[in-house]
């Protein structure tokens, strides 16, 4: 069996994990009560074969709040890691109008960009940047909607 392409990152990056640790792997060995040894051999990046079983993994994640290893396993997979807002909003009808808000803010930004040129000319990597900020703060009031349906406000 061939080794998956950046695999190596996903290990390296369990390591630097356990490195950056308060106290570091030890430390972690000690917040996660397992030997220290164990945890090391679990760690390094040369011996996979010995790697994190899942649920290990989740305890490593939760203690360190590292979320690395999962960026770089998303990128494996060929997406990228984003976490989610758990804010929520007084009540729907505000959640609602904010998405909608951010929404527009979207095409806004698209119609300021765009000013001054034509509908199909190419836009600079400056102007993508604004136009990106603008679908994540979607994204964003997206996520806070769905946490206020969530919550029954």
């Amino acid at each position: 069996m061939s080794r998956l392409p950046g695999i190596e990152d996903f290990f390296n990056s369990l390591h630097m994990t356990g490195l950056n640790y308060a106290g570091g792997i030890s430390g972690l060995a000690r917040d996660l009560i397992i030997r220290e040894q164990t945890l090391i051999a679990k760690l390094l990046p040369s011996d996979e074969g010995r790697s994190p079983n899942i649920l290990e993994y989740i305890r490593l994640l939760n203690q360190s709040s590292d979320t690395s290893s999962l960026d770089v396993m998303c990128r494996i997979l060929g997406g990228k890691f984003v976490s989610k807002t758990d804010q929520v909003e007084p009540n729907l009808v505000t959640a609602i109008l904010a998405a909608n808000d951010e929404h527009a803010d979207i095409g806004a930004m698209y119609l300021s960009v765009m000013s001054g040129g034509a509908v199909d000319s190419p836009i600079s990597d400056h102007q993508k940047a604004k136009i990106r900020r603008e679908i994540q703060e979607a994204r964003r009031q997206l996520d806070i909607l769905e946490n206020t349906l969530d919550v029954g406000r």
